[in-house]
């Protein structure tokens, strides 16, 4: 379709052999509801690696971790960010007519820290954050030091609105009549629902109006079931008009 006053909105996807063509698709359906309800047409970017399956554990590992490296071949985020800044976000503006104001980032699991990572060191290259069950636990829960670092910096350090979607599982949450010893101690290590309110709690905070907040527990949900559901709220995230005096 063309592209609307201002620009298409652009959604970048990390792990894009599993996510990207669900997200097309749901981006092309919107294009089909009545004028009245239709969505500005939204261009999809998967970022994804060169593989017949849905996720390259190793290089997602690689590529998603923040640096220092806690293991071989991990905390290449800067790395992996460098990547999307330097060529692929200047390709994408090349080949088409975007929306600065509309530029959103998601990811799911170790996306999801690089994501919430992304927020807290490139504010400049996204407006809009979508984090699925972000693996914040990783390396003794670093990102959220991080993210204190960029309170401290003046969060956020860019002109223009921020807007944080953080989606997690009410399965993820660590049960104390878990019948899954496995299961239970992974829970209660992660933390994964607690790092993220805890998350939340710190930016809202914050009260700083271009700083917005939206944390939802989806009720249900293990890890891997986050993913479908956030994604969808994510391309509803990228769609969305930006309010222009």
């Amino acid at each position: 379709a063309p592209a609307p006053a201002g620009g298409y909105p652009v959604l970048y996807l990390l792990d894009g052999n599993a996510s990207f063509v669900t997200a097309a698709q749901i981006a092309r359906n919107t294009g089909n509801r009545p004028a009245a309800l239709r969505k500005d047409p939204l261009l999809v970017v998967g970022i994804g690696y060169p593989i017949d399956g849905a996720m390259d554990q190793e290089a997602r590992k690689r590529d998603y971790t923040p640096p220092p490296a806690t293991e071989a071949d991990t905390g290449g985020a800067e790395v992996f960010l460098d990547f999307i800044e330097k060529q692929l976000q200047p390709a994408v503006r090349s080949a088409w007519n975007i929306d600065p104001a509309r530029q959103t980032l998601f990811g799911h699991s170790l996306g999801g820290l690089l994501t919430v990572h992304a927020l807290a060191t490139r504010n400049s290259l996204f407006s809009r954050y979508a984090a699925a069950s972000p693996s914040l636990w990783w390396n003794s829960a670093q990102e959220l030091q991080t993210i204190e670092q960029w309170i401290a910096k003046g969060a956020p350090t860019t002109s223009g609105n921020v807007q944080l979607q953080l989606r997690v599982g009410s399965r993820e949450r660590a049960k104390r009549n878990e019948t899954d010893p496995a299961r239970a101690a992974k829970a209660a290590e992660r933390r994964m629902n607690e790092h993220v309110e805890t998350l939340a709690e710190r930016l809202s905070a914050l009260k700083r109006p271009q700083l917005q907040v939206d944390c939802k527990e989806l009720q249900g949900a293990d890890h891997g079931g986050t993913l479908a559901p956030s994604l969808i709220e994510a391309i509803t995230l990228a769609q969305a008009r930006e309010e222009r005096e």
